[in-house]
């Protein structure tokens, strides 16, 4: 249950960025360039957020995405191999 838990709480926050993501490319691949020019200047706001993007952090720690995840489960997976071995 604890494992459903964690994988969610990685799942909402790697949507959060993904749609991050999409928010900033949707004006910069539309038609921009038809638009007036006070409104083309509003738009590269936008198109320059990108560069900082909305992430959510746990205890401003780490942020969750499933990079972070994979690399968690590796170590894991590592502390468990060598503790194995050391036993035997």
């Amino acid at each position: 249950m604890f494992s459903c838990f964690i994988f969610l709480l990685y799942y909402v926050s790697q949507c959060v960025v993904d749609e991050t993501f999409k928010f900033f490319d949707t004006p910069y691949n539309g038609n921009w360039y038809d638009l007036p020019l006070s409104i083309q200047k509003l738009l590269l706001f936008i198109i320059q957020g990108r560069k900082k993007p909305v992430l959510l952090s746990i205890c401003g720690i780490f942020v969750p995405t499933y990079e972070m995840l994979l690399t968690q489960c590796k170590l894991t997976w590592s502390c468990f191999i060598m503790l194995y071995s050391i036993q035997k």
